[in-house]
């Protein structure tokens, strides 16, 4: 009998020594566990994901599964430049929210109402500038809340913003 991975070798069972099911030749010429789906189906299944919103229990779910992992630096770039502004934005926006801290800033949460000072002992920032309409240009207190850095989390995640600023 030859052996079932395609060598040609002569053996008594299935595989030689060091052969298996994943060598090339076995079922039908693929490989059973190396295989990879094509750059056509990689396509479709990116696609089918575009625009859908993850729910909270995936996102846990997947964070959970990267608990203990160990990753390369390329990959802890990659993770970090993933969801980032270009820096002529970043820069614009920092400079925006500081103006509009100083003209609309309260010295509390609008939700806890725990204090600038307290919120810079225990986060060592100061509270936040929430936009609601996104429109970042409009100047007004109905567009824009004081919020510290845990009701402003939980606020983004409620209404479905998952990085939040």
């Amino acid at each position: 009998m030859n052996c079932l991975c395609g060598c040609g070798k002569e053996v008594k069972r299935k595989f030689a020594p060091g052969h298996n099911s994943r060598v090339k030749g076995y079922h039908s010429g693929q490989f059973k566990y190396d295989h990879s789906p094509s750059k056509e189906t990689r396509e479709k299944m990116g696609n089918a994901k575009l625009g859908k919103k993850r729910t909270l229990e995936s996102v846990e779910k997947g964070r959970q599964k990267m608990i203990g992992r160990k990753l390369s630096d390329e990959t802890k770039r990659k993770i970090g430049n993933a969801n980032q502004l270009p820096i002529d934005q970043i820069n614009h926006m920092d400079t925006l929210h500081k103006k509009i801290w100083k003209l609309l800033g309260k010295n509390e949460c609008e939700i806890c109402h725990i204090t600038n000072e307290d919120h810079k002992i225990k986060y060592s920032e100061r509270l936040h500038m929430h936009c609601e309409s996104k429109d970042y240009h409009l100047i007004t207190y109905e567009n824009w809340k004081t919020l510290c850095k845990r009701c402003h989390t939980e606020y983004e995640w409620e209404n479905g913003n998952y990085a939040s600023r």
